[in-house]
């Protein structure tokens, strides 16, 4: 990983596909692509993505590795059966992040 990092710092597109990687490994990310059912729930910078899930009301625990929160809370959303109060309160994370501001500057640059 350290490699592709280095490949990226010299301008060099890198694209990695990996499945909870551990924080040592998502620490060296720079931007992130979070997919629920095929659809885009956050893409943009890994360092603000705990930001961005905090201000829908996903708050990641202290100490708790940003992959697995990401994964467990995604995986939440796929697999619980909406009730009312979630048609009403709640809509699924892809609806979220399309209706925010990151989504809006990334469709403008």
């Amino acid at each position: 990983m350290e490699t592709l990092k280095n490949l990226s710092r010299e301008g060099k597109l890198v694209i990695v596909t990996i499945h909870q990687p551990r924080y040592a490994i998502y620490r060296l990310f720079d931007t992130v692509t979070l997919l629920s059912r095929g659809e885009t729930v956050y893409h943009g910078s890994a360092n603000n993505a705990i930001d961005y899930f905090a201000s829908i009301g996903y708050k990641c625990p202290d100490r708790e590795n940003p992959a697995d929160f990401f994964l467990d809370t995604i995986a939440k959303d796929e697999l619980k059966q909406p009730t009312i109060e979630d048609f009403i309160v709640k809509q699924n994370l892809p609806e979220i992040y399309e209706r925010s501001e990151m989504y809006s500057i990334l469709q403008t640059s």
